[in-house]
């Protein structure tokens, strides 16, 4: 098994740790984001309170789906990948294998698990954002 800085002596709490890490992380971003919109929605007139009450809604159903939906699998995928004995790669040996792995696939049942949290990544987020910049000032 590889060892890396982060391991701290044991890797099954490294591996635990760097876990629980994403998983919170995952998580709490689009929560902040919900809590500051819902709170100056109240400060705001107009086109700006709409928005920021469906901004607030829409970041706390993406809340709910990290919770429900994309933490667990990754979680699954992490324990699946221990169960079968999958090698941990430090830090190095990550970085390289991110900048040289080349898988192209067109399979549906690679993509599937992805495509929900794809979709309103590369379409929602980016006609929201291209909406804002054209609301009233």
């Amino acid at each position: 098994m590889a060892r890396n800085a982060l391991d701290g002596g044991d890797s099954r709490i490294h591996d635990y740790d760097a876990l629980n890490y994403r998983a919170r992380n995952r998580v709490a971003a689009p929560h902040a984001a919900s809590a500051a919109t819902a709170i100056s929605a109240p400060h705001l007139t107009g086109v700006w309170n709409t928005v920021a009450v469906v901004g607030a809604v829409c970041c706390a159903g993406y809340v709910a789906f990290m919770v429900f939906v994309d933490v667990p699998m990754y979680v699954r995928r992490w324990r699946d990948g221990r169960a079968s004995g999958a090698p941990r790669l430090g830090l190095r040996d990550g970085w390289r294998d991110a900048l040289g792995r080349r898988v192209v696939t067109r399979d549906w049942a690679t993509w599937r698990p992805e495509v929900a949290w794809l979709t309103g990544y590369f379409t929602g987020a980016v006609w929201l954002s291209l909406l804002i910049v054209h609301l009233p000032r």
